[in-house]
């Protein structure tokens, strides 16, 4: 059995080899058929529950962005500063209220 190509546990490889997308799919940046078999096989990342529950987060998200800047001038600085607030306030979870 060979070894997967993604290590769970390091997030400087993850962020060098995935990215996400706005429909909650998490994918290989290269297209690099090692990780998508890791993604998709050897740990099941893209299953239908998982990528559903990302997107819901994503539409909550921006939800929440839209409420506070509805001009939609979003960026790097407001994403850092919107997601400072919600890990304080709500443990990490997104919330309407």
């Amino acid at each position: 059995m060979s070894l997967a190509r993604l290590d769970p546990l390091s997030q400087v490889d993850s962020e060098e080899l995935l990215t996400y997308s706005l429909n909650g799919e998490i994918l290989s940046i290269n297209q690099n058929p090692d990780v998508e078999a890791d993604l998709n096989n050897r740990l099941n990342l893209n299953d239908g529950k998982l990528v559903k529950f990302r997107k819901d987060q994503i539409d909550l998200a921006k939800k929440l962005l839209e409420k506070n800047y509805p001009r939609r001038n979003w960026n790097q600085r407001i994403f850092d500063r919107e997601i400072e607030v919600w890990s304080a306030q709500t443990n990490g979870e997104l919330s309407l209220t």
